[in-house]
């Protein structure tokens, strides 16, 4: 008995750990950091952040960071005269990468996989900045030579990579692929835009201040498309390629026009891609400007991919930038009952109209109107009309307590809770004025909202 116990206990030890995201680890040592100021990290082109480890009184940053794959991590440092810098470091996964700042660029200690491919990365200008986006390496020439010396510059950094390092991580090869792809794109059209450029702009340019001059040769260098997923890990790369993919279309008036062709093209030239289209796409929907059929946009997205990390997301943005409008479909919110099973919003609509009220614990007059719902959720109880409640910027615990003590019970209504995005969205749509009524139809669309004291609209309500 003790021995099956002792191996149950060892699989669930087990299972734990490889349940546990790998760490890997940033040594960090900064020149002048402002102490006061706890960096902030980025990871999955900034789709996780953490800030937690401060910066030590010898200068150093000591962080691990829970990445699942080999990556760049971005880390946002202030120094002492409160200017903010983002430092890019490609952290190969279950490694430690140690480096010391030395006038403003790293200098990394050691011969392991992190150190090296960081220190190549630096020499390449991928990471630290550039010389040719500072000047190129000539002028009078034309575009085609500068085009193609930039090319053979990108071949030659990548026949260096795969002699002097360990090629073995496959993400990391297509993120230097991909990063020497863009950075043959970023110079060749840096080399357009400064070809009549003067010393004395380059001077001003070299000092931080952008020249008052653009060139008028609009110029799309050729790109490649990677025929591999993982090139996305590179933000410049990202950018390349989005830039790339637009420059045939044809602008028009109608946005959504533009944005099914976009789709069209994205659907066409990284059809083996997913990933690499998905990631694309997903900037372009989450651009804020509205335009009429926007959803339906949205609609094909969740289609393709159902399954997508970034959908919740693309669907509030969406949902935060629509002015509440009679006949429009609420958003299918997933709201919590007390015994936190979830359920979502347009399942209310069971009558012909329903009363919402939104409230907290905390500003006046709220819990004075949970009071009068379910005094009048027992008062009418007309099967055309019905009363629910959802309570927002409370704990969980203290949203039930409230209902307790004002008597709101199962025979008083229905009551919710809704957590921190959907009480963003919730604010966004109808404001953040509590309490506040919102109006829904058998069909769970908007009707109106208002005040519970403005007391003719609602009772234009109850006595229907």
């Amino acid at each position: 008995m003790k021995m099956k116990l002792l191996i149950i206990a060892l699989l669930l030890i087990g299972l734990e750990l490889r349940s546990q995201r790998p760490t890997s680890f940033l040594y960090l040592k900064f020149e002048t950091p402002n102490l006061k100021y706890t960096p902030l990290i980025d990871w999955e082109n900034y789709q996780f952040t953490a800030r937690d480890v401060p910066i030590d009184s010898t200068h150093f940053l000591r962080v691990g960071v829970p990445i699942e794959r080999s990556q760049v991590v971005y880390v946002h440092y202030m120094d002492t005269t409160n200017r903010t810098y983002i430092h890019r470091f490609f952290l190969p996964k279950g490694d430690t990468l140690k480096g010391q700042e030395v006038h403003g660029k790293f200098e990394f200690e050691g011969k392991n996989k992190a150190a090296t491919i960081n220190r190549f990365l630096y020499q390449q200008g991928v990471f630290g900045g550039d010389s040719l986006m500072k000047r190129p390496l000539m002028q009078k020439v034309s575009t085609d030579i500068y085009t193609k010396l930039m090319q053979d510059l990108a071949e030659e950094g990548w026949e260096r990579y795969k002699a002097t390092q360990d090629t073995s991580d496959t993400g990391q090869n297509a993120f230097v692929r991909a990063a020497l792809e863009a950075q043959y794109y970023e110079r060749t059209k840096f080399f357009v835009a400064t070809k009549n450029w003067t010393e004395a702009m380059f001077e001003e340019y070299r000092k931080g201040n952008e020249p008052s001059f653009v060139s008028s040769e609009v110029y799309h260098p050729p790109l490649r498309i990677l025929p591999f997923d993982d090139a996305v890990l590179s933000l410049d790369y990202q950018g390349c390629l989005s830039e790339h993919l637009q420059k045939d279309i044809t602008p028009k008036g109608d946005l959504f026009e533009v944005m099914s062709e976009l789709y069209n093209v994205l659907d066409y030239q990284l059809a083996h891609l997913p990933v690499t289209r998905e990631t694309i796409l997903v900037p372009w929907l989450l651009w804020k400007r509205d335009y009429p059929r926007k959803y339906e946009i949205i609609t094909r997205f969740e289609r393709d991919f159902p399954n997508s990390k970034r959908l919740k997301e693309l669907k509030y943005e969406f949902w935060k930038n629509q002015k509440p409008v009679s006949g429009t479909s609420m958003p299918s919110l997933p709201l919590l009952t007390v015994d936190s099973n979830q359920v979502f919003l347009p399942t209310l609509a069971k009558t012909t109209h329903s009363l919402l009220l939104i409230w907290n614990t905390w500003e006046d007059g709220c819990e004075l109107a949970l009071t009068t719902w379910a005094t009048l959720a027992q008062k009418y109880t007309s099967p055309h009309l019905s009363f629910a409640t959802v309570g927002v910027r409370n704990h969980f615990d203290s949203w039930k307590e409230a209902l307790k003590k004002n008597g709101a019970t199962s025979k008083t209504g229905t009551h919710w809770y809704a957590r921190h995005a959907e009480t963003e969205l919730l604010e966004a749509m109808f404001g953040a004025k509590r309490p506040l009524v919102v109006v829904m139809d058998a069909q769970a669309n908007y009707v109106e909202h208002f005040s519970p004291l403005e007391k003719e609209r609602l009772d234009k309500w109850l006595k229907r």
